[in-house]
């Protein structure tokens, strides 16, 4: 998986859930937390990646 997909993915989690944007020694923490598993939110981003690639706004 590309760093930059895991570094989006982290950065939602921190959006999704209020909190501010933190290292990355933070995330399992806030991982324990979380509803929606980290494979999934990292899905939907490389997703929507490729959606917006496809078509810009």
């Amino acid at each position: 998986m590309p760093l930059f997909a895991i570094g989006t993915a982290s950065h939602e989690l921190c959006i999704r859930h209020g909190e501010r944007h933190t290292e990355s020694a933070d995330l399992p923490r806030r991982l324990g937390r979380l509803s929606t598993p980290l494979a999934e939110v990292v899905d939907a981003t490389l997703k929507r990646n490729a959606d917006y690639e496809a078509d810009p706004i």
